[in-house]
């Protein structure tokens, strides 16, 4: 996970750069250390102080005012707010990873955690639905004081282990699922094998689902606009329009759908030989940044190539 971090961080320098036309400066570095690993998943930039990072640990967390223990069941994930000078300020524990994690206006953060057994964010405990996929959207207020949840118990049934989401706040969250004949996505069957593409409200009420795909996706990746617009990442994807007659596309796909999915634009053959899903993030004017880790071999040994790329609201490439 060492990589992956790596990843999250040079992202966002790339992105400030390109954003401001300025090369990057380093600022500041700091470590979060425990008894055994820790590991950092996700990382979000503070909109007023620092930054959101999320991950978990093995045994124990150490912080300044008492560590987390894994030995009471109390879960060994955890969301954690650094100032700017990379001073810890507050952490929380979950007992389920967060899949996702986003800045807010005010200062806060918002995320989400995928569960299918019982599960806790700090403290506040959720019953799981059986043979389901539930999820719960927490918001954490600036101080670190209030945690508000919104619960969306059975959210795919029954149960599916390939799916992926994307939250935001204005737009509420979007949802690519993977599945075997059929699948209830908040109440709506879609059916026929294949891969879903769904849309769902802050509240938790379904807009749209939809059947986007035949056969099977390895991977996926997903960002949500706020007026609703949706791209994805497919890697291994099936025929996606019914005038297809590419069987697959190992190397991934990049498609884009409106607020009300309706398909939009796509790029073929973007040529991702990635161990990790790459990452996706959609600007203002609706165009799309890539970043992608991919593992190299070198005469010094084995190691990783971060590659980036954008393409424009209407599908052009711009650059990589």
């Amino acid at each position: 996970m060492r990589t992956r971090q790596t990843l999250l961080v040079a992202m966002a320098l790339m992105w400030s750069s390109a954003s401001f036309a300025q090369p990057p400066v380093w600022l500041w570095a700091s470590a979060l250390r425990g008894g055994g690993y820790v590991d950092t998943h996700r990382i979000a930039e503070s909109t007023t102080n620092g930054c959101y990072v999320s991950g978990s640990f093995a045994t124990s967390l150490h912080l300044p005012w008492g560590d987390f223990d894994n030995s009471n069941g109390v879960g060994q994930y955890f969301i954690a707010h650094l100032d700017s000078l990379g001073q810890l300020l507050w952490a929380k524990r979950l007992t389920h990873p967060a899949t996702t994690l986003m800045a807010l206006g005010d200062g806060g953060v918002m995320g989400a955690i995928a569960y299918s057994s019982n599960a806790t964010i700090d403290g506040q405990e959720l019953s799981a639905i059986p043979d389901a996929n539930s999820v719960a959207l927490f918001r954490i207020d600036e101080p670190g004081v209030s945690v508000a949840l919104t619960n969306l118990p059975a959210l795919l049934q029954p149960l599916q282990s390939t799916w992926t989401l994307a939250i935001e706040p204005d737009a509420g969250m979007a949802l690519l699922v993977q599945y075997e004949d059929s699948v209830s996505v908040a109440g709506e069957w879609v059916n026929t094998e294949g891969l879903a593409l769904a849309r769902i409200d802050a509240q938790g009420g379904l807009l749209w689902a939809r059947r986007i795909g035949n056969g099977l996706v390895f991977e996926g990746s997903l960002d949500l606009h706020s007026d609703g617009h949706t791209a994805t990442i497919v890697m291994g994807a099936p025929p996606i329009l019914p005038s297809d007659t590419i069987i697959s596309d190992f190397s991934g796909t990049l498609l884009s759908y409106d607020p009300d999915g309706n398909f939009e634009w796509r790029q073929l053959d973007l040529f991702y030989d990635a161990w990790a899903p790459p990452m996706l993030d959609r600007s203002q004017d609706l165009g799309v940044r890539i970043g992608v880790a991919a593992e190299t071999n070198a005469q010094s040994g084995n190691g990783t190539a971060l590659g980036f790329s954008s393409y424009s609201g209407s599908g052009a490439e711009e650059w990589q």
